[in-house]
């Protein structure tokens, strides 16, 4: 194997091993030294990568996001064009990648808990609003949203109320039940988006495909 190549693969085990370690202790109660014995490197191999624990918690961030929130694109083809359902299954999507996968966990748990000069945490909403947004502006289009909706508004309520679930979901039951929570909220928050008179006719359940984790190393 050459050399970039084995370098290559011990930065991708040590950004996995870091999501996994900053998921379960958080930033604060995670040491390098813990990243290393979970990769089973040496800290010259780590600093090789990552000269701080902000980079690391960086990479872990970005591992994540580069990939979500998924292009409308990719959305709408899995929902038969329809942008309402595509903003529903990413809700479900999303969801089910957070119960399943430690580096997303550990993605949302870095952006709460650490504080970082640089701008990728504040990205991480503002594309997630940005998405919704596209989204809901198409689904008005499509007449599947009321007329007279404040669509940006709107947006980062969903948002919100989105982070905020899952917050809860993790204090109070380590997101078992995160799928059955999206459920609700949609259930509680379709009547106010949909003209009146729609009917119900949207899938509230996870998609059947999933996004697949990226294992590439390259960052």
């Amino acid at each position: 194997m050459r050399k970039k190549e084995r370098a290559e693969l011990t930065r991708a085990k040590l950004i996995k091993a870091a999501a996994t370690t900053f998921d379960d202790k958080g930033f604060r109660g995670t040491s390098l030294q813990d990243v290393c014995e979970a990769a089973g490197v040496t800290k010259g191999a780590l600093y090789f990568h990552f000269p701080s624990k902000d980079a690391l918690a960086l990479a872990v961030i970005e591992e994540h996001y580069r990939g979500w929130p998924p292009s409308v694109d990719s959305l709408l083809l899995t929902s038969d064009g329809r942008a309402l359902q595509a903003l529903v299954d990413l809700s479900f999507q999303f969801a089910s990648q957070l119960v399943g996968d430690p580096v997303i966990r550990a993605a949302v748990r870095l952006v709460f808990e650490s504080e970082f000069d640089e701008p990728e945490p504040r990205r991480a909403f503002s594309g997630w609003i940005s998405a919704v947004g596209t989204l809901l502006a198409q689904s008005a289009e499509q007449g599947d949203v009321r007329d007279g909706l404040d669509l940006p508004a709107t947006a980062e309520l969903l948002v919100g109320v989105f982070t905020g679930s899952q917050l809860v979901a993790q204090s109070l039951t380590g997101r078992k039940d995160m799928i059955e929570r999206i459920r609700h909220l949609w259930v509680c928050f379709l009547p106010g988006l949909r003209p009146d008179g729609a009917p119900a006719d949207l899938r509230l359940e996870p998609p059947a495909l999933e996004r697949p984790r990226v294992t590439s190393p390259s960052l």
